[in-house]
């Protein structure tokens, strides 16, 4: 029975194409309509478009904190260690980020960790301890720097996981390397 009535739905589903709709959008959103191949930014309020050209994407732009994953460095001294951040963020220009990256949550997750990466490794093990809060600073100016160009404006960053790591090395690779 449900195969007979396919082409129903089909047709519905085509003809609902056709008619305008509604989007609200939320006062700690934005909203970008992709239309005939030009991106438009879509301010908070009730907004019409025709989904037959028009693809809507809306967006939180207020204030967002994301975590990132552990990272096993190494220091400008040598010394591996484990270190995780939590980067403070809002979307200062919704269309750039949304225009500029496919996926952007993990462009802010993926281009925070490579600024983590960069500090942890341009700082020695005693500097990192030493001095967490300018850590902190220069870990947000990096992260900064990163994500300005997407329209993302980082408010903070800062480690909330620093320790040494362990590194074992398996002997077979070690007698293998040798040979």
């Amino acid at each position: 029975m449900g195969g007979a009535f396919d082409w129903l739905s089909s047709l519905i589903e085509t003809v609902a194409r056709v008619f305008p709709r509604l989007v609200h959008v939320l006062a700690t959103h934005e909203a970008v309509c992709f239309r005939r191949g030009e991106a438009h930014r879509l301010q908070p309020g009730m907004h019409c478009y025709w989904p037959v050209w028009s693809v809507v994407e809306v967006y939180p732009i207020k204030r967002q904190t994301l975590n990132l994953w552990c990272q096993t460095l190494v220091t400008k001294d040598d010394e591996p260690v484990i270190a995780a951040a939590t980067v403070v963020f809002e979307i200062v220009d919704i269309e750039k980020a949304l225009v500029e990256t496919f996926d952007l949550q993990d462009t802010i997750g993926d281009l925070a960790q490579a600024g983590v990466k960069e500090i942890i490794q341009g700082l020695s093990f005693r500097e990192i301890q030493n001095d967490p809060s300018d850590v902190d600073k220069k870990l947000t100016r990096a992260i900064r720097s990163e994500l300005h160009p997407f329209g993302i404006r980082v408010i903070r960053s800062f480690l909330y996981d620093f320790s040494t790591a362990t590194v074992l090395r398996n002997i077979q690779d070690t007698v293998r390397k040798s040979n």
